[in-house]
């Protein structure tokens, strides 16, 4: 499989605005920001990994080049009316959309799975995102393709999530941290895996990635074979919402349940990224620590890609 493939992005998207909400989704005066978050990420999605231009000074010309893949379709997942499309929207995005049919709207990112399943064999990639992020490599699919190389498509690799603050100009922020010991604990008893640490040694130097102690990436991206055995195990679409919430459930404890997974840490943790569109984790009132430079564990396993 190349990276210019056929690929199937999901994105669930909700809104319905009220007064003292708790999350974005639901905050009335939120509307605006919400709206600018997903045509944002919609842009995104389309002009990192479709047709790409150049200019040519020269010739007074655009040169046009393939993108990084070779189709990208778009289906968001709505809730009845409570969402902020609309016509002009999905046209300049070339999305659709789809209603998926439940009765509690916080089970509206299972859909996605759903929907993996009812297209098996039809793509090459099938990727999940929550509607307020926003792709920043357009190398993510490349990546995806070496880390499986070397340590097989049994692990799956996740995004790094980052928010840039937008309002107090504050620095890049990480916002999926370690969860407590108890929590990993448990997530990670559903799949034996002998090596947590690995690294991969690269002409840009060792990248190094370790069992994700927090998988949650509000995303994730799957090859044709990965889903196609995720969708044959006996847990798939089981429902389970009991790692955190829904949402979190949906964008994890499926995958928890049927791959090791991953992510790069320590100086490698920009080699796969993915920004949340938003800035109230980045806003929380903690203090901070300088993190003292570590020395890391021998890793488990080591390839040299070079």
């Amino acid at each position: 499989m190349t990276a210019r493939s056929r690929a199937l992005l999901i994105l669930p998207h909700y809104f319905h605005g009220e007064d003292n909400a708790i999350y974005g989704s639901t905050s009335a005066a939120q509307r605006g920001q919400r709206r600018a978050a997903l045509e944002r990420s919609l842009q995104a999605w389309r002009s990192h990994f479709g047709p790409c231009r150049e200019l040519d000074w020269h010739r007074g010309a655009f040169d046009v080049s393939d993108g990084e893949l070779e189709s990208l379709d778009i289906v968001i997942l709505v809730y009845q009316d409570r969402h902020l499309l609309d016509d002009a929207l999905l046209a300049r995005s070339r999305a659709t959309h789809q209603t998926v049919a439940i009765d509690n709207p916080r089970m509206l990112p299972f859909g996605a799975h759903a929907l993996i399943r009812r297209h098996l064999g039809e793509y090459d990639w099938f990727v999940y995102a929550e509607d307020d992020l926003a792709p920043t490599d357009p190398a993510m699919f490349r990546k995806q393709l070496l880390f499986q190389r070397h340590f097989g498509w049994q692990r799956l690799l996740q995004p790094n999530r980052f928010e840039t603050n937008y309002v107090n100009y504050g620095p890049k922020t990480y916002v999926d941290g370690d969860i407590p010991p108890d929590k990993v604990a448990r997530i990670w008893q559903y799949v034996a895996e002998d090596s947590p640490s690995l690294t991969l040694d690269t002409a840009l130097g060792a990248l190094r990635f370790e069992r994700a102690r927090n998988p949650h990436s509000g995303c994730f991206m799957l090859t044709s074979q990965q889903a196609a055995h995720w969708v044959a195990q006996p847990h798939f679409l089981d429902l389970d919402c009991s790692f955190v919430t829904p949402l979190e459930s949906a964008a994890n404890l499926g995958l928890l349940k049927t791959f090791s997974l991953y992510k790069p840490v320590g100086d490698a943790r920009w080699f796969l990224e993915i920004e949340h569109l938003d800035h109230k984790f980045s806003n929380f009132a903690w203090p901070e620590h300088r993190r003292q430079p570590s020395t890391a564990p021998p890793a488990a396993a080591t390839v040299d890609a070079r």
